[in-house]
């Protein structure tokens, strides 16, 4: 007997999203560095009854997961499509595409592309149930439950007869996809495939599923699984003053009546400090690597911007700034003044809170370059934090 799996990941996340704009979207969140919806089609590859996985994607979403699942080598997969406006458009676009290739099928799982924790004995229940042409697996409801219309209790539903269902799900194929041409003639909207069943008075058979196969809604559903790890960078930046007398730049504030700092920038030493200690902590390269001193489009540039672009590329990796604790060596000028106003302009970059930097500024006591004037360094300490999710799935 043979059986395809449809994942569908082509959701819109807008539950998830409207309180975790801060974090990935919700089927890319990683799980033991593997994106969740890698783990929801990955269990279904392992089986030995399952020939194929098929993945439904959101159209911006699609050449990511076709180019991570080919990286990772998803077992068993045959396609990525692309979903439709709903989640029953994009069920009925799997069906669709199994039946155009004339693959053998006789049943297909229907699985929630964020539903990772669904176990290999879960589906192997399911499939031992098959004949009866539609499986589901279903959770006793342990909550009271009321019937509520605006702020006003109406009545209590009989929890006894309500359950909660899981996918994934397991039916006859051609049941299912008949049953979905049907639905869309109606236009009946539905929220999982036993209610397309339901509307054609089909029969669906219900399995006790599993309390640890929960659906990722919100970021609270990630909390039991959510680690912090802790990494920390240090920056080192010198300039040699010039002769003139045009002023300079320290961590974004203009400084008047000072000699000017050589740079092929604003030669802003501070946030070029921060920028390396930023970089370092996130394992990347230095800022000359990014900002090269030969590149015409960064003359005169202001050091702010290019601290923004370093920003970008800690987010994108899923760090934030912990901490920041910054010294300037300088005999002169004298910096006490502006530094309020530096960790304005940083903090404000960094998305920090004011007790998250430091900045200090100190003499060497007139020895070294540094006490002779010849110029300004920085070093800064930048500690950055990564929130990570296990779930024992490897």
């Amino acid at each position: 007997m043979s059986a395809y799996a449809i994942v569908v990941c082509a959701g819109q996340g807008e539950r998830f999203g409207q309180t975790a704009s801060h974090l990935p979207k919700k089927t890319f969140i990683e799980i033991d560095e593997k994106p969740v919806w890698f783990w929801s089609a990955s269990v279904l590859g392992q089986l030995d009854f399952v020939d194929g996985i098929v993945l439904i994607a959101r159209p911006q979403d699609e050449a990511e997961i076709r180019s991570v699942a080919q990286q990772l080598k998803l077992s068993k997969l045959k396609a990525v499509l692309r979903g439709g406006v709903k989640r029953q458009d994009s069920v009925f676009e799997g069906l669709s595409w199994i039946e155009r290739e004339k693959v053998p099928c006789e049943y297909v799982f229907i699985h929630d592309g964020v539903r990772p924790f669904a176990s290999k004995e879960l589906i192997e229940k399911l499939w031992e149930q098959r004949k009866e042409g539609a499986v589901v697996p279903v959770l006793p409801v342990e909550d009271t439950l009321k019937m509520v219309e605006g702020d006003w209790i109406q009545k209590t539903l009989d929890r006894g007869q309500i359950k909660r269902v899981q996918t994934p799900q397991l039916y006859e194929f051609q049941k299912l996809r008949d049953a979905y041409t049907s639905l869309n003639r109606i236009h009946q909207p539905v929220t999982d495939e036993s209610s397309v069943f339901e509307l054609q008075g089909l029969k669906v058979k219900a399995i006790l599923g599993e309390k640890t196969n929960i659906k990722i809604t919100t970021p609270e559903d990630l909390l039991p699984y959510r680690r912090v790890r802790y990494s920390v960078g240090q920056g080192i930046d010198v300039h040699a003053f010039e002769e003139k007398w045009g002023g300079l730049v320290l961590g974004g504030v203009s400084i008047p009546d000072s000699k000017s700092l050589k740079g092929h920038s604003d030669a802003d030493v501070v946030v070029h400090s921060l920028c390396d200690g930023l970089l370092g902590a996130a394992g990347l390269s230095d800022i000359g690597t990014y900002f090269p001193d030969n590149d015409p489009q960064y003359d005169k540039i202001s050091s702010l911007i290019l601290l923004e672009e370093v920003m970008e590329k800690i987010i994108k990796k899923g760090y934030e700034v912990e901490h920041v604790d910054i010294t300037i060596l300088a005999e002169a000028p004298k910096l006490q003044t502006f530094i309020p106003k530096m960790k304005m302009q940083l903090r404000l970059r960094l998305k920090i809170k004011e007790e998250a930097i430091s900045i200090k500024a100190t003499t060497t006591e007139q020895l070294g370059y540094i006490g002779r004037q010849e110029g300004i360094a920085s070093h800064a300490m930048v500690t950055l934090r990564k929130f990570y999710y296990e779930g024992q799935l490897r």
